[in-house]
């Protein structure tokens, strides 16, 4: 799986949205937070020229403790702090998976949507273009992963599927994500035009 840094343009452009310069389909972009979990002054924000949420998870990217030249640690802070962090939850998520599977290593879509739709909600309610879908929670991810909160399937064009969950009493939140890694794509698309290849379409019903 690959993470990359949202980037540190905020303020490029007047506090204006649109600073991604990462735009590849199945990454995981991470956003920069201050230790107290307010969004920086430095984090990128999205959309994604083709509307795409961005960056997809936040974490920490400011004050941590960190190897530098020369052997040294030093303070520093940018969304390349943040970035390790995120990197180093989905190992440790890889490594429980291998634990569970017999040494198997975890698709890598399975893996963004733990932290994306376990990700602890801020800013706006909901997905936004500051935090993404959130600010990583790896405790949480990792409950989905052991007690097995997902589905894998696979779909023709054109066709539909029903899947059922069955939502115990007193649940206060029910989240429902659909993740697939989308091919590469075999045009040259113009600057706005949506790369997506594969167009799934989501719907939830709850009591019939």
């Amino acid at each position: 799986i690959h993470v990359y840094a949202a980037g540190n343009d905020q303020g490029a452009c007047k506090q204006q949205f649109g600073h991604a310069t990462q735009l590849a389909k199945n990454i995981i972009s991470v956003g920069g937070l201050n230790p107290d979990g307010r969004m920086s002054t430095y984090s990128s924000f999205g959309p994604l020229p083709d509307g795409r949420i961005f960056p997809v998870v936040s974490a920490r990217g400011t004050n941590v403790y960190s190897t530098v030249n020369e052997h040294i640690y030093k303070s520093m802070k940018g969304t390349s702090m943040a970035t390790p962090t995120v990197s180093g939850h989905l190992a440790l998520l890889t490594q429980r998976w291998m634990q569970l599977h017999g040494g198997a290593i975890p698709p890598n879509y399975l893996l963004k949507a733990l932290v994306a739709n376990t990700a602890d909600d801020a800013g706006n309610p909901g997905p936004d273009y500051k935090f993404g879908f959130g600010i990583l929670n790896a405790r949480a991810a990792l409950t989905a992963l052991e007690k097995e909160w997902y589905v894998f399937d696979r779909i023709e064009n054109g066709a539909t599927k029903t899947h059922e969950i069955n939502v115990p009493e007193g649940v206060g939140e029910l989240r429902v994500m659909l993740v697939w890694n989308d091919p590469v794509a075999k045009k040259r698309y113009a600057a706005n035009e949506s790369p997506m290849v594969n167009d799934f379409d989501l719907s939830l019903t709850v009591g019939g």
